[in-house]
């Protein structure tokens, strides 16, 4: 369509910005979505950690933090979490 008057163009203008505001929106609303997944496992992977994560104090270093086997306190579903949150564990076992 040719624009013909000042109005038209600033109507397409005007409707041209509404729709890249949208698109932007909505990339935005996106990417908020995927860092709250990215948060909410990271606390889960933090979590199994310190579960499985033992602190005490040496003689030779302040602190030494040691790890407990999954395997002690089994948990099929912390088991798959960490399976999930860190995919490159299961290629170990290839």
């Amino acid at each position: 369509m040719e624009i013909r008057t000042c109005e038209e163009y600033v109507l397409r203008e005007l409707e041209n910005t509404q729709k890249e505001l949208a698109s932007i929106k909505a990339d935005y609303l996106e990417q908020t979505a995927q860092f709250c997944d990215t948060l909410k496992d990271f606390q889960e992977l933090k979590d199994i950690i310190k579960d499985i994560a033992t602190v005490y104090k040496n003689d030779h270093l302040p602190w030494v933090i040691g790890f407990n086997s999954l395997y002690e306190n089994w948990d099929n579903e912390k088991y798959k979490k960490l399976i999930d949150l860190v995919p490159g564990l299961k290629a170990r076992d290839s």
